[in-house]
């Protein structure tokens, strides 16, 4: 019965041993266009909050919500899209830009779509994920596209940002 045990347990580590080798490393890359801020190759909340921070901060630059008919400005949050092939909660970079928003004061979310409230702009967006392989590395960048329209159908402010990914495969078909 030791054996066994002894056999299977021998079994199991060398089985791990060889699918860990297959298995995706994590690497970091230098992200260039964010002040150097390294990046790992997980798409995680921390980004979600910096790029919706930074968007935030750029739609408040723009002065656009100064001009609306009413203040704070009613923003509708329309449609936001993921166009790759990972789950995301898109509801949580939403939630990060309209806190933001509603903490500063200039506007306030309306999230029935503008079905209960004249509003003065709509948010709307697309994730998307594009990706180079290079041998063993796949490097993903991953653009979140925001756009604000106004009443009229006319966007009045567009933002896009990037964040980068990469991630190296070692070992048996890797």
């Amino acid at each position: 019965m030791k054996k066994t045990t002894l056999g299977f347990c021998l079994a199991l580590v060398a089985g791990s041993c060889l699918l860990t080798g297959c298995a995706t490393e994590k690497v970091s890359v230098l992200q260039g266009g964010d002040s150097g801020k390294i990046i790992d190759k997980v798409l995680d909340t921390e980004d979600f909050r910096v790029k919706g921070e930074e968007m935030v901060n750029s739609l408040l630059e723009s002065s656009v919500l100064d001009k609306a008919a009413q203040h704070p400005a009613i923003i509708a949050i329309g449609r936001i899209v993921n166009n790759t092939t990972l789950y995301i909660d898109t509801d949580l970079l939403m939630k990060k830009i309209r806190v933001s928003l509603n903490k500063n004061g200039k506007a306030i979310t309306d999230t029935t779509g503008g079905v209960l409230n004249t509003v003065d702009f709509t948010f709307s967006g697309k994730i998307i994920d594009t990706y180079v392989t290079s041998g063993n590395k796949k490097q993903h960048t991953y653009t979140f596209q925001l756009s604000l329209t106004d009443s009229r159908g006319l966007a009045v402010w567009e933002e896009e940002k990037e964040v980068t990914k990469l991630t190296t495969r070692h070992g048996l078909g890797g």
